[in-house]
């Protein structure tokens, strides 16, 4: 009798076939006729970027291997030259990132997290209407200028903690899906607020600076992204309430009181931190001229001080993600390698031709729409802004119109990831078990419709000043 594959062997094969596939891909894309207007070295940094989607999308390796990998290849192919390589891998935007992470594990640590959760269960009165409204509303403010990731980390434990006293059991609680879908959702929309509020934000500053010239500032990107992400919250919490309407009127009557009191009162920690981060937040309006990542690098400095030791080096590596940020400096430098080979350009002009005549709302609709719907195919939010980026923003150029109006949309979208589960800020509260993939759609098809329209009409009327 014929032994069956284990699972890991059967993954293991997978795997393989996806390698294989991956590089005749490669292969193939490279002996086809280099297209009119697009140098050897662009057909072969598009190539060479297709096959890493597929090895990220496929999971052939771990993404940080696939991201190291495929940055190596770029001067072993004759892509780039060794030097450019290591500037492209390393891009500003990796040190505002790895800040954007330890200001999340601040905020966890001195535990001033816990006593805003409290207060809102305290505040919500039992009331499962009430609390969901307020957990919606309170997350996506505090994801403004707190990474999305972080705050889904921190929300989650207290969630489940709310289910146990319950008795909200898997698959069965409209309430518990209602919670664990709506406040990532939430947490996702606030994260469009501001630069700050989502890792790959700064992301698509930086390459847009980096490839068009223009820099976006804090203030223009919080002018638009703060009303969007308002409207949206509100709008996302009537569709979450309407689908999966709470099954109790009333939770159970816990003394969270007593547990506020528990905590005592705010700590030195917890006041410091407040007081460094909102000069953090203001220093990013008064002082455009100074890159953020300088400014939040010297205040998480601030965080590790001797007697304060707000963080520590074991909180450092606990915070830090290290497979999202190789994640982000791989696509951003495989971005830059397409950008510096002419492909980029080559691209913008080929595919975005027939838009060029077209109207300006027409076109940030079907930016926004191919923004949020690619994440079907590109669901990794660095890699689909890395490719997004520099074709939208050479595009824009080539129109003459402001770069800024057509990057802002297509930034603010790449926060909406809401169809299936594979943003790790959804994929969070899926992996608890308590709601299942088709749950999922029920809320990110209406949002993502509503997005379009409310993102496309904020644009018409406010952006065209940009």
């Amino acid at each position: 009798m014929s032994k069956e594959l284990n699972p890991d062997s059967k993954t293991s094969t997978r795997k393989l076939i996806v390698i294989l596939v991956g590089i005749i891909v490669y292969i193939i894309l490279t002996v086809l006729p280099t297209p009119e207007g697009l140098a050897y070295e662009g057909q072969k940094a598009i190539s060479l970027m297709i096959c890493a989607l597929i090895f990220w999308v496929l999971e052939a390796l771990p993404i940080s291997v696939t991201a190291l990998l495929f940055t190596a290849m770029q001067p072993l192919l004759g892509i780039v030259n060794p030097g450019a390589m290591a500037a492209n891998f390393l891009p500003s935007s990796f040190f505002f990132t790895l800040s954007c992470f330890l200001i999340g594990q601040a905020l966890l640590d001195t535990g001033l997290g816990n006593r805003i959760v409290l207060l809102l269960l305290r505040a919500s009165k039992n009331n499962p209407r009430k609390l969901l409204f307020l957990l919606m509303g309170v997350t996506s403010l505090i994801s403004f200028v707190i990474a999305n990731l972080a705050l889904s980390a921190m929300m989650l434990p207290l969630m489940m903690k709310i289910f146990e006293e319950n008795d909200l059991k898997p698959m069965q609680s409209n309430f518990a899906k209602a919670l664990l879908i709506g406040v990532p959702v939430a947490i996702s929309i606030g994260g469009c607020g501001t630069p700050a509020g989502a890792l790959p934000n700064y992301q698509v500053m930086a390459l847009t600076k980096e490839v068009t010239g223009v820099s976006i500032s804090f203030g223009t990107w919080a002018a638009l992204g703060g009303p969007l992400a308002v409207i949206l919250t509100l709008l996302a919490y009537v569709i979450v309430v309407a689908i999966f309407k709470p099954e109790m009127k009333e939770l159970k009557n816990i003394d969270y009181n007593q547990r506020i009191k528990d905590l005592g009162r705010i700590t030195t920690k917890e006041l410091i931190f407040v007081i460094i981060f909102a000069l953090l937040i203001a220093s990013w309006f008064v002082f455009p001229s100074i890159p953020m990542p300088i400014t939040a690098i010297v205040a998480c400095a601030i965080f590790f001080l001797p007697k304060l030791q707000i963080l520590t080096g074991e909180s450092f590596m606990k915070a830090v993600n290290w497979p999202v940020l190789l994640l982000l400096c791989g696509s951003t430098g495989l971005a830059m390698a397409i950008f510096q080979t002419g492909g980029a350009a080559w691209i913008a002009n080929t595919v975005l031709q027939p838009f060029q005549s077209g109207s300006l709302v027409i076109i940030i609709a079907v930016l926004i729409f191919l923004t949020i719907y690619m994440h079907l195919l590109v669901p990794p939010n660095p890699s689909l802004v890395a490719v997004l980026v520099p074709i939208v923003g050479l595009f824009a150029m080539n129109m003459g119109v402001s770069v800024t109006l057509l990057i802002l949309p297509l930034a603010y979208a790449a926060n909406c990831a809401f169809l299936v589960p594979f943003d790790p800020v959804i994929g969070l509260t899926y992996s608890t078990g308590y709601y299942s993939m088709k749950d999922l759609p029920k809320i990110g098809v209406p949002i993502s419709v509503v997005w379009i329209i409310i993102g496309t009409a904020l644009m018409a009327i406010f952006g065209m000043n940009v």
